[in-house]
């Protein structure tokens, strides 16, 4: 039995590491974050195999959830919570009630010691079926791990960063209490970029965030080997690139080869058009991209994206990035991943745009 976490940077290759792991004779159980990155599965498979091997499930950690933890149990569930069974019909996307609309209390919360926290009328919500399984891991989590371990040999587990809270809980009772093998890759920079998954377990507080010592020494309390050495080299990124990320950022990372690539500032307004107007290179802005006529996306959008080329429109923060006196320290954890995502979008050049420079420009191009 061997339980392994890769900590892999920006480019290196987590996808292909996960499928190039796969043994076809196993009953194999892939779990990724996002669609894309199931449909990224799904290519490198097919590269590998010319088929998707029979006994390898791929699966959004959310459908697996339902599939496996929630759905079979549904019964059981009712019963735990004293309700006659009914018909479950799935799954719905909807964001819950808060338990305060603003400074008066939500009359539509329900406290989550009503089974209609999480399942308001025939649907489970999506994001609080992780939460019903840990709250209740008395009478579900050992059922739930008994069938995991029925059905599967091997689990792996893509952008491991991603989990938060319950959902980070629930997966890491069946790290500890699955019987088989167990590949994590992730990226610790790349945690904590999305506007709603920014804090919580494990990587702590906004004012109190874990270091990355604090995050490894967590995951190796679980029983499982930290690899850092694995996929410490980007086969996306230049060397100057690189460098530039390592030296400005402060995050260790390498360039797999010497193909070309630099780290450009943007000096003149002139330069600054030209690079606007231009579609083969996709600009990234920490936020608001949809206000824009030109090839945009916002930093934290950009994550598991590649770009021939790119412009990085910097804020009032780190417009002083290209210079020699920025300290990375000045600014946020969450920004500075952010902006490490950012960085290492492009196979080639990457364009770096101080605020000021873009400020003068801007209002040629709002849609």
């Amino acid at each position: 039995m061997d339980k392994k976490l890769v900590m892999a940077v920006a480019g290196s290759g987590k996808t292909y590491l996960i499928c190039n792991s796969v043994d076809p004779k196993k009953r194999n159980l892939i779990l990724a974050f996002t669609h894309e990155n199931i449909k990224n599965i799904h290519h490198e498979l097919l590269e590998r195999f010319g088929r998707i091997p029979e006994n390898t499930i791929i699966s959004t950690f959310h459908s697996f959830l339902f599939g496996n933890c929630v759905k079979p149990y549904h019964r059981i569930i009712c019963n735990l919570y004293g309700i006659q069974p009914f018909n479950c019909e799935g799954v719905m996307f909807l964001i819950p009630p808060k338990p305060m609309n603003g400074t008066k209390y939500n009359v539509m919360y329900v406290k989550d010691k009503n089974l209609k926290h999480y399942i308001p009328q025939k649907k489970y919500y999506c994001s609080l079926m992780a939460k019903l399984i840990v709250k209740n891991k008395v009478s579900l989590l050992p059922i739930v791990l008994k069938r995991i371990n029925k059905f599967y040999d091997s689990i792996f587990i893509d952008e491991y960063q991603d989990y938060r809270n319950e959902e980070y809980e629930l997966l890491s009772s069946i790290i500890q209490g699955f019987s088989g093998d167990i590949l994590l890759v992730g990226d610790y920079y790349q945690h904590s970029v999305s506007g709603d998954n920014n804090t919580g377990k494990p990587f702590g507080t906004v004012k109190k965030p874990k270091t990355y010592l604090e995050y490894k020494k967590t995951i190796e309390g679980f029983g499982v080997t930290v690899d850092e050495s694995e996929l410490c080299k980007s086969r996306r990124c230049s060397k100057p690139v690189c460098d530039f990320v390592k030296f400005k950022i402060g995050i260790e990372i390498e360039s797999h080869d010497d193909h070309a690539g630099e780290a450009i500032g943007v000096s003149d307004i002139t330069e600054a058009e030209r690079i606007l107007c231009d579609d083969n290179i996709c600009k990234l802005l920490l936020r608001d991209s949809g206000k824009y006529i030109f090839t945009c996306f916002n930093w934290s959008y950009s994550k598991g994206d590649t770009y021939e080329k790119t412009c990085v429109i910097l804020t009032g923060d780190t417009s002083d990035l290209i210079k020699d006196a920025f300290r990375h320290d000045c600014i946020a954890p969450v920004t500075r991943n952010k902006l490490y995502v950012a960085l290492t979008r492009s196979r080639t050049d990457v364009y770096l745009m101080p605020k000021n420079i873009f400020d003068k420009v801007k209002n040629k191009y709002y849609k």
